[in-house]
């Protein structure tokens, strides 16, 4: 039977990724401010027309 086991390599791979993918996880959610988000809905409504 094969096993596959995890290197210490790919151990710490996965970690750093899974930091990266966090970062821009958060990066990505963080909170709008109101008026930028109104401003950039109106300015893609503008272009839509």
């Amino acid at each position: 039977a094969k096993v596959i086991r995890v290197t210490s390599a790919g151990a710490a791979a996965a970690q750093r990724a899974i930091v990266a993918v966090e970062a821009a996880d958060a990066a990505f959610f963080e909170p709008v401010d109101e008026a930028r988000l109104v401003g950039l809905l109106r300015q893609l409504a503008g272009e839509i027309r």
